[in-house]
């Protein structure tokens, strides 16, 4: 999990007070992870549980998420982040988790776009904004964002509302502003760049160092973040 991420999901609860139960999807807290994988922080008080496909540190419940065997309208929130990639089948999963959300449920997801691959245990996607729509379309209204480099974003993030009714507009307002200073202090893979650009720098490898330097300052110094409200009509036959 990357720190941006967590931030993400901090936020979130902020505004929007995720009800209750809670479930995560992918909860498994890989090592070297461990502290910044675990979100059940950010819940205090709240009832919540981890679920992956294989036990381990973060998880309580063994489950997969393309058939879960909790009942329809169960739960109160669902958190799925940097796990939907691994998932052999993401729309079977995302139909799974909206049927087991309450009418007043919400979905919180997100996924790498630029990201090296890693197999915990499989990695088979890489997802756009417009992909998130298209998933989360089984939703009535959902915030679909990312943040990233122009085009390259690196980051794809995702909130499915299952109530129509619920009024989104007045708290979104908050969120964006919010999400322009807080979700920034995430790291990003980008910054990798310019770190490999000062030890080019230092190691005098290239005669062309200091313009190199440069070109990826302004590269990294351009990040933007963007969220826009989606109301969902058929985009695709459920």
């Amino acid at each position: 999990m990357r720190l941006n991420v967590r931030q993400f999901i901090k936020l979130v609860e902020s505004i929007f007070n995720l009800p209750e139960p809670i479930y995560e999807f992918g909860s498994l807290q890989v090592p070297g992870q461990e502290e910044i994988a675990d979100l059940r922080p950010l819940f205090p008080g709240k009832a919540y549980t981890g679920c992956d496909i294989v036990p381990g540190k973060g998880v309580d419940r063994i489950e997969n998420v393309e058939s879960i065997k909790l009942a329809s309208e169960s739960v109160g929130t669902v958190i799925f982040v940097e796990t939907i990639e691994h998932v052999k089948d993401p729309f079977t999963a995302v139909n799974e988790i909206h049927r087991v959300l309450k009418a007043d449920g919400i979905l919180v997801v997100t996924s790498a776009m630029d990201l090296p691959i890693n197999n915990y245990p499989y990695d088979f996607w890489r997802f756009t904004p417009d992909s998130f729509k298209l998933l989360l379309s089984v939703f009535p209204q959902s915030i679909i964002g990312y943040q990233g480099y122009g085009s390259e974003p690196h980051t794809i993030f995702g909130i499915g509302f299952k109530d129509l009714s619920r009024d989104i507009v007045h708290s979104f307002n908050e969120f964006l502003l919010r999400s322009y200073v807080e979700i920034r202090t995430g790291n990003s893979p980008k910054s990798y760049k310019l770190k490999l650009a000062k030890l080019l720098m230092s190691l005098q490898l290239t005669r062309h160092r200091y313009y190199l330097y440069d070109v990826l300052s302004r590269y990294v110094s351009t990040e933007n973040i963007h969220f826009e409200i989606v109301r969902h009509n058929e985009i695709r036959k459920r």
